[in-house]
């Protein structure tokens, strides 16, 4: 009897595949990175919003760290003008991966919100 409940291992093409789909997440990473000019940007602390048709990066910088949020239009009407969520969890994402402290995640996440009242933004998802 088939038990489709069962946790088989998985396989070496499997775990071959998985691995390719990380690297290429990473090289595209760096070359959104590259587009996006971000040698140029971690030079001004604040937000920064770079995109391209219907998607794009918001960057947090702070003294030359940045932090990456996905975002991607969306047609919810007039309760967002936006989808957003972290591309990395926690982490900031330049020069190299490291955690955030509790405290510069809550600053980025107020500083998040002032940042969208002012530009006039309206977001769903969360950080």
């Amino acid at each position: 009897m088939f038990n489709l409940f069962h946790k088989a291992k998985p396989s070496s093409a499997w775990k071959n595949a998985t691995e390719i789909t990380k690297e290429m997440s990473e090289e595209i990473a760096v070359q959104i990175k590259k587009k996006d000019k971000i040698s140029k940007l971690i030079k001004r602390n604040g937000f920064h919003f770079k995109y391209s048709g219907r998607a794009g990066t918001i960057y947090y910088v702070v003294n030359g760290l940045a932090f990456e949020i996905d975002v991607e239009m969306c047609s919810a009407g007039p309760e967002a003008d936006f989808f957003i969520w972290p591309r990395n969890g926690r982490k900031w994402a330049y020069p190299e991966y490291k955690d955030m402290s509790e405290d510069e995640y809550n600053l980025m996440k107020t500083q998040f919100q002032e940042w969208l009242i002012k530009k006039k933004l309206k977001v769903k998802g969360n950080l």
